[in-house]
Formats: C-alpha cells, sequence, structure tokens
C-alpha cells in the first residue's frame, strides 16, 4: 500500500494487515496541519495522539464493516479511506 506525505513516498503493509492503512490515515490527517511552528510540545502531542485515535477507530469500523462483504470489499475501502479528494 502507498501513500505520500509532504512529498515522500511511504510504503506500508496492503490489507488484509492494517498498519499501513492506520500509518497512510495518521499521515493523511497530520497534513491539514503545519508542522513546521510546531516544536515537541503538549500541542505537537495532541496533534498526533487524535491522528492515531482518529485513524485506529476508522480502521476497526471499516474492518468490522468490509469483512462481512468479502476480501475484495475490504480492498476498495481502504483505497477510498486513504486516498484524498
Amino acid at each position: 500500500m502507498k501513500s505520500y506525505f509532504r512529498g515522500y513516498e511511504i510504503t506500508g503493509a496492503p490489507p488484509p494487515w492494517t498498519g499501513g492503512l492506520c500509518m497512510a490515515q495518521t499521515l493523511n490527517t497530520l497534513d491539514y496541519f503545519d508542522l513546521t511552528v510546531t516544536s515537541f510540545d503538549e500541542s505537537f502531542f495532541h496533534i498526533f495522539a487524535e491522528s492515531l485515535k482518529f485513524a485506529f477507530n476508522n480502521r476497526m469500523k471499516l474492518v468490522l464493516y468490509l469483512d462481512s462483504l468479502g476480501p475484495f470489499a475490504l480492498i476498495e475501502g481502504v483505497g477510498a479511506l486513504v486516498g484524498r479528494p
């Protein structure tokens, strides 16, 4: 599974493993924040923790729902989740 974050190509494990999915969605969420002005203080760790929480929550919803629909639904759903508009 490939994702892009600020000009870098990030490669993670594809489905059925969900580590790549969580990593891609976390980075996509962090891309909306200006982390260049944020030092490693409470606000940075709060943003990072909330991004991880969001990604793992979506992973659980997606995997539990799409698992009942079959393996190809899981692959299509992951593509929709980490894609950008």
